[in-house]
């Protein structure tokens, strides 16, 4: 179509020249307007090609980065639970940024409802985000399907809310049943617990916080903190001080099976 328009410009010209008509030359010049900016359109469009290509072929690549990992390193792993939390996720996302760490949030889908914002915002750090049920009820005492609507309704707002469908899980309290764990698997989830408990919920006081995880971290620890408490967010900067000081490196969850010499105090299903 282009090609016609300007076989039909050039000819209008050249008629131009001929008669002197200036109606014929404003028409040729509105038609070449009107390609330059078909023209302009079609770059922008390569150049958002490009851009988004480019864009897929870095996340490609973190994720192989993260695969290659040395087996032989010291790697732990912070996982935050109950969120998020408008006053302390922010925070905990600053100071995670701030030391270029990845970490893994379980999420309440109660949470993600009320603060779909800042869920997003997670996702968009690069953070990985798991599924912590919808109200984070004891699972033993639910029926069948109270306990699959828990999960379900949970992994459905996280994935419309961050664009990013939860492939771990993390029971309320640390308790399962093997109906859980079957329901889980079946659904494509790897039940995570933890190895380490920071009894954030418990202390809420950061010098506590950070005396024990100092104390029980060990090479593969998956560590519990849950980011809706301030004392949790005041002792993290202090905290990846230390465990950097111990050689420690910081991953995600879903990294630690390319990892072959882990720590066997670490309770998975799945991975």
């Amino acid at each position: 179509v282009e090609d016609d328009e300007v076989s039909l410009m050039k000819d209008m010209l050249k008629e131009f020249e001929g008669t002197g008509s200036g109606a014929i030359l404003d028409e040729a010049l509105n038609m070449t307007k009107e390609v330059e900016v078909e023209n302009i359109y079609e770059e922008i469009k390569n150049i958002e090609e490009v851009t988004a290509q480019k864009e897929e072929q870095e996340d490609q690549e973190q994720i192989i980065e993260q695969k290659e990992l040395d087996s032989s390193g010291k790697y732990v792993a912070f996982t935050f639970d109950d969120g998020p939390h408008p006053k302390v996720t922010p925070r905990i996302l600053q100071t995670l940024s701030n030391y270029n760490i990845k970490a893994t949030f379980f999420m309440l889908g109660s949470q993600v409802e009320k603060y779909p914002d800042l869920a997003k915002q997670v996702a968009d750090y690069g953070h990985e985000i798991g599924n912590h049920t919808y109200s984070h009820p004891n699972l033993k005492k639910l029926t069948t399907e109270e306990m699959a609507e828990e999960i379900r309704r949970t992994d459905e707002i996280i994935t419309l809310t961050t664009g990013i469908k939860p492939t771990l899980f993390r029971p309320p309290y640390g308790i399962y049943t093997d109906e859980v764990l079957q329901y889980t698997e079946e659904h494509g989830y790897s039940t995570i617990l933890w190895s380490v408990d920071s009894l954030d919920w418990k202390s809420r006081n950061a010098s506590a916080i950070h005396r024990m995880i100092r104390q029980h971290t060990t090479n593969g620890s998956i560590i519990l903190m849950h980011d809706i408490h301030a004392a949790t967010a005041d002792a993290l900067p202090q905290l990846i001080q230390t465990l950097q000081a111990k050689g420690y490196q910081f991953i995600t969850v879903s990294a630690f099976p390319s990892i072959q010499q882990q720590s066997s105090d670490v309770i998975y299903f799945g991975l």
